[in-house]
Order: C-alpha cells, then structure tokens, then sequence
C-alpha cells in the first residue's frame, strides 16, 4: 500500500527532459521499479529512465518521504 500510495503523489509530477544531457555525477536518492523481476523504472530527482531531466524538487521530497516511511 504505500508503493501505491508513493505513486499517486507523483504520477502527476511535471517532468522536464534536460536539453544538456552531459553526464553527472552522484544522486541522493533513487527509486528503481520492478515488475515480474524486471525493471520498468528507474528515477532520481534529476535523471528519469537513465535520462537527463532539469531537477525536481517536489520528487526529491517524496522520495525523501518514502526513504522516511521505509526505515
């Protein structure tokens, strides 16, 4: 329940894609997805699918939240 949950909060989330896709290095948080052991999603607050996006500060907070709900 609180996966669904987590994903209610940000399905609606703007995501921007980076027009500057250089690297970067280093992430806070991240949050892989897995559906029947493959993986369908992989996010940070600034990279969406192994993708460059401008970063999103709302989604660096849920993920702060479920990390918090986690432990």
């Amino acid at each position: 329940m609180l996966i669904q949950e987590w994903i209610e909060k940000v399905r609606d989330l703007e995501i921007v894609i980076d027009p500057d896709q250089e690297g970067a290095t280093g992430v806070l948080f991240h949050v892989t997805m897995f559906e029947q052991g493959k993986e369908v999603l992989y996010m940070t607050p600034t990279d969406m699918n192994h993708q460059r996006m401008q970063p999103q500060l709302e989604l660096a907070d849920r993920m702060s939240e479920l990390y918090d709900a986690i432990e």
